[in-house]
């Protein structure tokens, strides 16, 4: 905090303490924060009406389905947090919150804000958000691609591209569904042009493609990350 001579005012000292605290969200590798080095207050107006015009560009975006201009918006929202980092750590997680539900067109998601608001620093949360974003525009390209498909068929391909990286199993997913397992082979089969599990396997690769590109992970690790229990199934899949 800055240098207050009176007990009197230690709340307002704690006060300024708690906002340099704050900051380690955006620098965690500084081991110590000053208050007095926080962005000013007149400064901020500037750039919450920058990001505002981001989130407006970006609804936009979304609604003429130009997913890879979302991502550039996106971009240039963390471009100015990192620039002018005096939001509070709960405005960021409400702000990503946000264009979460305007990604999943007002639908809310639990889990994934659940993940955003578990990200310890912005960079962090950079990482989570490009997983989310990519597996939101992979989604959002297979129901274009398969619009024809039945009801069914579009909620098991909206599934799998949601939780790819978890243990998908035929009895589990009819069980989510509600029908048996022969059935959703067979109608998946029938409208989608391959198995269920060739699906779920190209899917797990396309995530694990975009992984190698962007962390220096190992081999064994990606195919975790995607949800191969076993590296040597993962070489094969991915070969």
């Amino acid at each position: 905090s800055e240098n207050h001579p009176s007990p009197e005012n230690i709340p307002m000292a704690f006060i300024e303490a708690y906002k340099a605290l704050q900051q380690r969200f955006y620098s965690p590798r500084e081991k110590i924060l000053f208050y007095g080095t926080l962005p000013k207050a007149q400064d901020n107006k500037a750039v919450l009406s920058k990001i505002s015009q981001c989130v407006i560009k970006l609804k936009e975006c979304i609604a003429l389905k130009s997913h890879y201009q979302c991502k550039d918006r996106i971009e240039e929202i963390f471009t100015l947090l990192r620039e002018s980092p005096f939001l509070s750590t709960e405005e960021v997680y409400k702000l990503f919150s946000g264009i979460l539900f305007l990604l999943n067109e007002l639908d809310t998601c639990f889990e994934e804000m659940t993940h955003i608001s578990d990200c310890e620093t912005l960079d962090e949360l950079h990482e989570v958000f490009g997983q989310i974003l990519s597996r939101n525009m992979l989604t959002c390209l297979v129901m274009e691609r398969y619009k024809n498909c039945s009801f069914l068929v579009k909620k098991i391909l909206n599934y799998v591209n949601s939780n790819y990286d978890k243990d998908l199993t035929l009895s589990g997913l009819a069980e989510q569904m509600n029908v048996s397992p022969n059935y959703i082979s067979r109608i998946f089969k029938d409208e989608v042009g391959k198995t269920l599990f060739n699906y779920i396997n190209e899917v797990r690769v396309e995530h694990a493609k975009k992984l190698m590109h962007q962390q220096e992970l190992k081999i064994y690790e990606i195919g975790e990350k995607v949800g191969f229990n076993s590296s040597v199934h993962f070489n094969i899949v991915f070969n």
